[in-house]
């Protein structure tokens, strides 16, 4: 029978139809107690061979829990210096035969590595093939990878392969960065029995007594840990997507006979899902196969192409699975050192279904409650551990807010041209991504340079810690931040400042990169200021105190030498300079044209504090300058400051 602890899961999850912070994830972050010996190492004669092709035939025996299979694998050469064909499979299965064009060749399997050698010479460019023949028990290793199980007493087979668990039932080269053009399975089950998988049923019917074989082909790109099964005895149900082009495509649902009426509701909330997704990111990737779930005996989601594996009903979780049929499978990390872009995406995408279907205050909601201000890189270092790679607070939560300030810092509309660009990239579209090369897309598309956002905020740990203060005097409003942290860095981001008045309410943004940073605003003539806000609608993963009772006839001596922006900028007539000092001394402020040539120059004696200066727009003979762009160059105490002004005529 299934564990109780999983139907405690599954029971309560069919009744929420708002998301929760907890339903959105795969739980494969939370449910995982075993350990990797090691991350996946590519050998290096796997380095040298492109895999485009795997056929499983594989029988499954539940009475004694064994397999046997029959897999070919297909790969064509891309190095002179190519040996050997090394396949990934457990040691816990026995080889009994390997063939490569009907001859039988020599091989070696040890240390979980099936190593093939070719009967002749190979070359660049060579499709090469092995037919290995091989049987035994599954030892499960992961989340489970191959699972001979059972529910209500009938049997239940499941596999959840990721990361590392494909070689536990089948030979292949289980690397995410290698995809294979496609793969069929067929696969022979005791009668009653119906066998889920993925890309399209090409057919099923009765061999011998007693059995059954269920011929699936996944015509798309796949990576190893998205191959699956899932098989009992299921009801099977239909629904249909009608894309905006109106084609239209099967939803095939596999579910426990109990359940059906339980998981139904949500179930049918899958195909709104997917056309919302579609608007947000690209038509849905597989659209001419299928999509759909099936129930299975592991108490959270995995996103096998095509058909994901659900072991709860919850609308959030089916979002977050859904998502990664672009995120995940699509898109695919190209190795468990980036698998933010997995699951950080399909836990923001899940957000981003929340504001579709609840509003922008639901989204934000939502997000609040995923904010994590522990230690810790986003980036996996060292991916030898599941825990590690499937870290609940950083691969999942923080990562989904990277995106949700990403959405901020570019904006809105090139937001999600961001993710359009992404998805329709040919680099990209059904192949594997590093955070650099996303990094790279976010920079072509945006035309901001965003290095240092990707760099503190993925391989950087903690987050900004925010002391803020503020006084008005006269027609200008003076800001000061200090920034600390938790970490070694010092953010640099954007930060949204909201001004309320007694008439008016001021939006603003002030880039904030040290960490001791005063600002000057101006504010519209008689304006008085009410309130100041820092971040106001909770964009950046922060923490921020207020400093009060700032007396404006008093104000705090400024924390270091600074030159404001020129206001009004561009100007005609006049424009007003601003500059503050921590200490009295002579300030140098000199107006530069394009040509290196000092147009203007001020030597003033000042105390600390803040203190403004006029420029006319007029030169050092009191004749009108010519329009153009000009330099103010600031000089105290050896340190130099420069900012633009544009002289209109």
């Amino acid at each position: 029978m299934m564990k109780k602890s999983l139907l405690l899961f599954l029971l309560p999850a069919f009744l929420f139809s708002q998301i929760k912070p907890d339903e959105i994830f795969c739980n494969r972050a939370k449910t995982v107690n075993r350990i990797l010996t090691s991350s996946k190492k590519v050998t290096e004669n796997q380095e040298k061979i492109d895999m485009v092709y795997y056929r499983l035939v594989i029988t499954l025996h539940p009475d004694t829990k064994t397999i046997q299979g029959l897999v070919t694998a297909r790969g064509i050469v891309i190095d002179s210096l190519f040996t050997s064909l090394d396949l990934d499979l457990t040691s816990s299965l026995n080889v009994n035969t390997v063939t490569m064009g009907g001859e039988t060749v020599s091989y070696n399997h040890a240390n979980n590595l099936l190593t093939i050698i070719p009967p002749g010479a190979v070359s660049p460019g060579d499709t090469i093939e092995a037919v290995i023949d091989y049987e035994g028990t599954p030892p499960g290793s992961g989340f489970g990878s191959f699972a001979f199980d059972s529910y209500n007493d009938k049997t239940l087979i499941w596999t959840l392969s990721e990361p590392y668990g494909a070689r536990d039932w089948w030979p292949c080269k289980d690397d995410p960065n290698d995809k294979a053009d496609s793969v069929d399975l067929v696969i022979t089950v005791p009668t009653g029995l119906i066998v889920a998988s993925n890309g399209t049923l090409i057919g099923s019917k009765k061999v011998n007594i007693g059995q059954m074989v269920y011929s699936w082909h996944e015509s798309y790109p796949i990576t190893t840990y998205l191959v699956s099964l899932a098989i009992y005895p299921y009801q099977v149900w239909y629904d249909e997507y009608v894309s905006a082009n109106n084609d239209t495509m099967p939803l095939t649902y596999y579910v426990f006979p109990d359940h059906y009426n339980a998981v139904r509701t949500n179930y049918l909330k899958t195909k709104t899902m997917i056309a919302t997704y579609a608007a947000l990111f690209g038509e849905y990737p597989f659209i001419n196969e299928k999509y759909g779930h099936a129930e299975f005996g592991w108490g959270g989601g995995m996103e096998h192409q095509t058909l994901s594996s659900l072991g709860g009903a919850s609308e959030g979780l089916i979002a977050h699975e859904l998502a990664h049929q672009w995120w995940g499978d699509m898109v695919t990390c190209a190795s468990f050192h980036h698998i933010w872009l997995n699951e950080g995406f399909a836990t923001y995408s899940a957000a981003l279904w929340q504001e579709a279907k609840y509003g922008k205050s639901a989204y934000h909601n939502l997000m609040r409650s995923l904010a994590y201000y522990g230690p810790g890189t986003i980036y996996v270092e060292t991916p030898e551990r599941v825990e590690t790679i499937f870290n609940y607070n950083l691969s999942y939560k923080k990562a989904s807010w990277v995106l949700h300030m990403l959405r901020n810092v570019v904006g809105d509309s090139t937001f999600f041209q961001i993710f359009k660009a992404y998805g329709s990239d040919p680099d990209f579209r059904y192949g594997t991504a590093t955070t650099e090369q996303f990094r790279d897309l976010c920079e072509a598309v945006s035309g901001k340079d965003l290095d240092s956002f990707f760099e503190q905020w993925i391989y950087q740990s903690y987050y900004p810690i925010y002391r803020f203060s503020y006084y008005q005097s006269n027609d200008s409003l003076f800001l000061t931040i200090n920034q600390t942290s938790s970490g070694q860095v010092t953010f640099d981001m954007p930060i949204d400042i909201r001004i309320t008045c007694t008439d008016t309410v001021i939006n603003t943004v002030v880039r904030n990169n040290r960490n001791h940073q005063q600002y000057q605003l101006p504010l519209p003539p008689g304006e008085n200021v009410v309130n100041v806000k820092l971040d106001p609608d909770n964009w950046i993963l922060k923490q921020v105190s207020y400093m009060v009772d700032v007396d404006p006839s008093n104000p705090p001596l400024p924390l270091s030498f600074q030159l404001f922006p020129a206001y009004p900028n561009p100007f005609n007539a006049r424009t007003s300079i601003s500059y503050a000092l921590p200490y009295p001394g002579p300030v140098d402020i000199s107006i530069i044209d394009l040509a290196g040539r000092i147009t203007k120059s001020f030597t003033l004696q000042n105390s600390a504090g803040y203190h403004k200066i006029i420029w006319d727009g007029k030169d050092q003979s009191g004749r009108p300058a010519s329009s153009g762009v000009y330099f103010i160059n600031a000089t105290f105490n050896q340190i130099n400051i420069t900012e633009k002004v544009s002289l209109l005529r």
